[in-house]
């Protein structure tokens, strides 16, 4: 692992996904190869349907490494040891009474010692759980994912393209079949993500304001800093945000992962498939286009940290790591893939001043 080119700690995020599989058949689902260097690399890529037609993406990858690790929690002292275990001897020599730190899967049913069906879960690494999840992940299944959220940006036609992924820890088989025209269906598609916060504003359509409002933040990763946008759709939390917090103060908030689907009217040829007028509920159809957003729904100000980053350590970070990259580039002679420049335990319903206080989008 690279030296740490900053002192300040990483912000770290999580997200939840329960819903119905599918992708499976695409090649692209399940990916083995060699890398350029000879080394083996498994990925896994499939959606979780957590709506109708509202599809997220969870993906992994992992390759052999020299150790793999396992942890146990002292039930006494709440310490947690951990032991390092070499690649080779990691499913035969595991020690007893420790836990593999990887990801925990559970795709197939048993019954245990009283005749209960569960699943059967096992922790692997991330090498052979992209393996255990091709062979046993169908197109339909019933799934709940958990994991990190990953920020990250590259170089395409000399413009930054700013990615958010979802690696998961958790791939499971719910314990009912998901259902949603089920009355009491109630999605879940969350998350929770510490944010470096640079600003708010509202959102605007041709000069007029949407009703919604855009965060300006940072994402701090362990060599890498990630500028990244999170929606707010309530004006008294934005009104919240935009009041009680300065540039580069540090919260952690969470919401809800949304996927934007774009509709079409269906085309005027599509009458010819029908007697009579057209069915108005027919008329309008997802296209292929959709975009994801990570929707703001609600925050802790108990976690604000008005001390940790600043303007200033957040710049000389960037440098460092632009100048690593060129140096880089220099050495290789090709250009950095990845590009990290700046580009110019309570919700907080009674958080804040008093409604009665002047708005501040005035």
């Amino acid at each position: 692992m690279a030296n740490k080119m900053f002192d300040f700690p990483q912000t770290k995020g999580s997200f939840q996904v329960r819903g119905i599989v599918n992708g499976v058949e695409k090649d692209s689902f399940y990916i083995e190869k060699q890398t350029k260097t000879g080394k083996e690399f498994r990925m896994i890529n499939f959606g979780v349907e957590y709506d109708n037609k509202k599809t997220i993406f969870p993906t992994l990858n992992g390759m052999p490494r020299d150790k793999v690790y396992f942890s146990k929690k002292d039930k006494d002292t709440g310490n947690t040891d951990i032991k390092a275990i070499a690649w080779k001897d990691r499913i035969k020599k595991a020690p007893e009474g420790y836990r593999m730190i990887g990801v925990l899967t559970g795709l197939q049913k048993i019954k245990d010692e009283n005749g209960k069906v569960r699943n059967d879960n096992k922790t692997l690494t991330e090498y052979d759980a992209c393996e255990y999840i091709s062979e046993n992940l169908q197109d339909g299944d019933s799934v709940l994912v958990k994991g990190n959220i990953e920020f990250d940006s590259y170089i395409k036609n000399g413009d930054v393209v700013r990615t958010t992924k979802f690696i998961p820890n958790q791939v499971s088989l719910c314990k009912n079949d998901i259902d949603f025209e089920a009355e009491d269906y109630q999605p879940a598609h969350d998350f929770t993500q510490t944010i470096v916060f640079v600003g708010i504003d509202q959102e605007r359509e041709d000069d007029k304001p949407t009703g919604r409002f855009i965060v300006e933040a940072k994402i701090v990763n362990y060599n890498s800093i990630e500028s990244a946008e999170f929606i707010i759709r309530d004006s008294k939390l934005a009104t919240l945000f935009k009041k009680n917090l300065k540039p580069y103060n540090s919260i952690q908030v969470y919401g809800q992962i949304d996927v934007v689907n774009n509709i079409e009217e269906a085309n005027e040829e599509d009458s010819d498939d029908c007697w009579g007028e057209t069915n108005k509920m027919d008329n309008k159809r997802v296209t292929g286009s959709s975009h994801r957003e990570l929707v703001i729904t609600g925050a802790k100000p108990t976690t604000i940290d008005r001390d940790t980053y600043s303007e200033k350590a957040i710049s000389e970070a960037i440098k460092k790591i632009n100048a690593s990259k060129k140096a880089e580039q220099n050495f290789t002679g090709k250009a950095a893939t990845t590009s990290n420049t700046d580009e110019d335990d309570d919700d907080w319903d009674s958080f804040g001043d008093d409604e009665n206080d002047d708005n501040p989008w005035d």
